[in-house]
């Protein structure tokens, strides 16, 4: 083996251990569908210690730091349903419906209408309402703005 090959073995070895030791700075920056696949990777319990050193992490920012990091993420979810209500509204009846279908089959694949979030309790403590809608959904998977 090369030194190279030797080098880029070595690299897919530590792979699994950079990718757990990512701050909370290099997740907020990741895409939401790209943060579900980072932590689904992960065991139980890595989950449980990445998210109790995300926490311990998030403790310790200032709070001028917290409040830029909020903003950021409030901004990049607002365009994100900025982008996915235009793609809504380009779309024909029947792309719609085909994409309501879609929808409902990867959320029944995910664990239910809700994705399996309903037996997963709220970080206070309080059990989430299974069926309540989110705020500006409907019932039929349109937004109500």
């Amino acid at each position: 083996m090369t030194n190279k090959a030797i080098l880029i073995a070595a690299a897919a070895l530590l792979l699994p251990i950079g990718a757990f030791a990512q701050s909370l700075n290099d997740i907020e920056a990741l895409s939401p569908e790209d943060r579900r696949a980072y932590f689904q990777a992960m065991s139980d319990e890595e989950r449980a210690a990445k998210r109790e050193q995300l926490h311990k992490e998030w403790e310790a920012l200032p709070e001028e730091q917290k409040q830029a990091m909020r903003e950021q993420r409030n901004a990049m979810r607002d365009k994100r349903r900025a982008e996915q209500r235009e793609k809504w509204q380009s779309m024909s009846d029947e792309e719609r419906k085909v994409a309501k279908e879609n929808a409902r089959a990867k959320r029944e694949e995910m664990g239910g209408p809700r994705g399996g979030r309903e037996g997963r309790p709220h970080k206070d403590g309080k059990p989430n309402k299974p069926g309540k809608p989110n705020k500006g959904s409907t019932t039929d998977g349109s937004t109500s703005d």
